[in-house]
């Protein structure tokens, strides 16, 4: 059984599996300290205010930019009717569903999705 780091453990890195064995592997977590990042946004990302989602789709609607919204094919968040109906808030929006991949296109096929974000921003 692996034993949680001792409060005095030097880990400052990102949180990392332990090596001993997979069944048993747990996470170190840094050790406590001061927050990290910028606490300001942190407090308004979830604030009640945060959500309005008219607000949010009026904004996209009036963005001057072409986007590209690329999508697995076997991805379930977002499915790809899902990130079809995302880019259909968008005024000059591509869709492009990624053949075989997951929710990381850039993993199952590099090859595919650079060129594809290549495509685009050449465009």
């Amino acid at each position: 059984m692996l034993s949680p780091p001792s409060a005095g453990s030097a880990t400052n890195a990102a949180a990392s599996p332990s090596t001993e064995s997979s069944k048993t592997a747990r996470f170190r977590l840094p050790p406590p300290g001061p927050p990290c990042g910028n606490d300001e946004a942190a407090d308004i990302y979830a604030s009640p205010d945060a959500f309005a989602p008219a607000a949010a789709r009026d904004a996209v609607a009036a963005l001057d930019a072409r986007v590209l919204v690329l999508a697995g094919e076997l991805d379930s968040g977002p499915l790809p009717r899902v990130a079809a109906t995302v880019a259909g808030l968008f005024a000059n929006a591509e869709l492009t569903v990624q053949p075989g991949a997951g929710h990381f296109p850039w993993l199952d096929d590099p090859v595919r999705f650079s060129g594809t974000v290549e495509t685009f921003l050449r465009g």
